[in-house]
């Protein structure tokens, strides 16, 4: 096997500047970088990560914690971040919390391969609390999810904003009854973006329904929550949900399940802006989650704590942006046609 000591030989450098090459943070010329990694790559070498993690006594593994894969903003999420680490220089190491599984048996078994990070996406409000309490020597950031009343790093959307923008939008279409489809209801998320949307109605005078009944942010409890909406209330006007898989199954609920036509009866928004939402058969009205922006975010927060390991631990808030489509009308206006979406100035697809 070829070792980095021939390289450098090869090219009258250190060792050192060998491995340093390498490393994306490193302090070594450009030049020299492009020499060596032009020279392995005509050599076919690559460096022993296990050899290097003893020699450093670091593993440069972040270690990310998922359990709902069944959602499409996890999926699409776990990509942008695990992008934004490897280009950061870190193996990532990939957990699926399945159901039932806790943090005691989970945690040991991560920390067997040393991560110098833990990322947790997210899991149960349960699952996050005994985490959030274990410990655990690694740095722990939660990403999209915070724990409350605890001391630990987060990096999440603005969620509280973000149902406060909502609000404002279905306030300024002239909607008057409204509701609120929370999904998980201890989750953070669904608080947040609940609140930020009760507070900015009640300060138009108007009191939201809110619908807790579903345990998941899914399809299926999107859709069984238009029934027990409109059982309480036959009027609504507007219904916010809290992620846009649940907005998609309530739609579906309204239009197969109940002969509600959408927007022209009821507007529907949601939240996170997935790929499938700005699909022509949903063309869903959101709002878009930031998560590159939450990513390079939490990349950013790695490095603080790089060079401070005492760093004190911070909640990131990372605004996110309204996106219009064809899931609501504009009340307001007299004569409007149904479904065409309203669009303020500056605000874009």
């Amino acid at each position: 096997m070829l070792s980095a000591r021939q390289i450098a030989d090869d090219l009258g450098v250190s060792v050192s500047t060998v491995t340093r090459a390498f490393n994306p943070g490193a302090n070594v010329a450009p030049r020299t970088r492009e020499r060596v990694l032009s020279h392995a790559k005509t050599l076919g070498y690559s460096p022993n990560v296990f050899a290097s993690t003893l020699n450093t006594q670091r593993t440069r593994i972040a270690t990310i914690f998922i359990s709902d894969f069944y959602n499409p903003f996890f999926a699409e999420a776990l990509v942008t971040l695990t992008e934004e680490l490897q280009n950061a220089g870190f193996s990532v190491m990939l957990f699926h919390i399945a159901p039932g599984r806790t943090a005691e048996e989970t945690l040991p078994e991560a920390m067997r391969y040393r991560p110098e990070f833990i990322v947790v996406m997210t899991a149960t409000v349960t699952f996050q609390r005994a985490i959030a309490s274990a410990g655990a020597g690694p740095h722990l950031i939660f990403f999209n999810r915070y724990v409350p009343d605890t001391q630990t790093f987060s990096v999440t959307c603005d969620n509280r904003l973000g149902g406060r923008e909502l609000a404002d939008f279905l306030l300024s279409t002239g909607h008057k009854r409204m509701a609120y489809v929370c999904g998980t209801p201890r989750a953070t998320t669904s608080i947040d973006r609940g609140r930020g949307f009760s507070e900015r109605c009640a300060a138009a005078g108007l009191k939201v329904l809110e619908d807790n009944g579903a345990d998941s942010f899914s399809y299926e409890n999107g859709r069984a929550a238009a029934r027990r909406l409109l059982a309480r209330d036959p009027q609504i006007d507007a219904i916010f949900c809290a992620n846009d898989l649940m907005a998609i199954g309530l739609i579906d609920g309204l239009t197969f399940d109940l002969g509600i036509k959408v927007p022209e009866q009821i507007s529907v928004v949601g939240f996170d802006d997935v790929a499938m939402a700005g699909w022509p058969s949903h063309s869903l009205t959101t709002y878009r989650h930031p998560t590159r922006r939450m990513a390079q975010a939490t990349v950013e927060l790695i490095k603080e704590i790089d060079v401070n390991p005492s760093l004190t631990p911070v909640a990131v808030r990372v605004p996110g942006q309204l996106v219009p489509r064809q899931t609501h009308i504009d009340r307001s206006a007299a004569g409007g046609k149904p479904g065409q979406p309203t669009r303020k100035r500056g605000q874009q697809r």
